[in-house]
């Protein structure tokens, strides 16, 4: 873990409060950089931070209700929120570990984020390239951590508020149905057609909709979710990989290693070994 670099006259001299086990990776010129392990089973009531907030999930879920809306978190999944706004959680069967970034509100225009706005959602597989780029980080600890950990950060901070800055319309309710019908269903079978019935639009209508408001098709969608699903199995558990692969929702364990070596350039065996060395 890399450890917190020495406080400067302009840092704040005790860390954003949060729930959970915390380690501090950095913390300067109105950033605090942290992990924190949330316990399973744990629940928040509705409550609220003094500082902007960047959050990346890497690893368990958990659901988030804020303004009578709730969403599900899970690793890879990204959330930015401003100071103030209150939200509630509850944590899922498993651990939580997330990387959180506390920014003084004062310092959001340094990062660009001083036009977002109250909060905003990213599925996994948004930020794919940055929360890889930070889970290997926080397992490294040698001295030049801290530096590419902030890196990403600006990084994460400069993408998130360009998605912010790109206004979307109000997502529709037969959008929001489709999307919370996928969430539930990707692990079986599932085709457009079905769908766009479900939430009663014609399949063009949906294939148009759902790129526009979520960068990327509907089949697309659909993987990334399938290959969250068994890239958290296959690093936090021994399952054997035929069963992860039919439970994500691939045809068997071949499919899933093509779709793999498609999207991370190796198979799945070969990321649970490099999860076992990391550990």
């Amino acid at each position: 873990m890399a450890i917190i670099d020495q406080h400067r006259e302009d840092e704040p001299r005790s860390a954003p409060s949060t729930f959970g086990t915390r380690k501090i990776l950095l913390c300067r010129d109105g950033l605090t950089v942290s992990t924190v392990r949330l316990n399973a089973g744990l629940q928040f009531a509705s409550h609220a931070h003094d500082h902007d907030q960047l959050c990346v999930v890497l690893e368990g879920q958990y659901q988030e209700s804020s303004e009578g809306n709730s969403v599900a978190l899970r690793a890879g999944s990204v959330l930015w929120r401003r100071a103030g706004e209150l939200h509630a959680n509850a944590i899922g069967t498993d651990d939580v570990e997330v990387i959180l970034a506390d920014i003084e509100p004062e310092r959001s225009g340094r990062f660009c984020l001083d036009s977002a706005g109250q909060a905003a959602y990213f599925v996994p597989g948004t930020f794919e390239d940055l929360h890889r780029g930070l889970r290997s980080e926080v397992h490294r600890s040698d001295r030049t951590s801290s530096v590419a950990i902030e890196g990403l950060v600006y990084l994460l901070a400069a993408r998130t508020a360009r998605h912010c800055t790109l206004t979307k319309p109000r997502m529709p309710d037969w959008l929001s149905n489709a999307a919370r019908l996928i969430h539930s269903d990707y692990s079986h079978s599932i085709r457009l057609s079905q769908v766009a019935a479900a939430a009663g639009v014609h399949p063009v209508t949906l294939a148009v909709a759902f790129r526009r408001q979520f960068g990327k098709s509907v089949g697309r969608y659909v993987t990334d979710l399938r290959i969250t699903h068994a890239k958290q199995e296959l690093e936090n558990t021994q399952r054997p990989i035929a069963e992860i692969a039919l439970e994500a929702g691939f045809y068997d364990e071949s499919h899933m290693g093509r779709v793999f070596r498609a999207r991370f350039g190796i198979s799945p065996g070969a990321i649970r070994r490099q999860s076992i060395q990391r550990s």
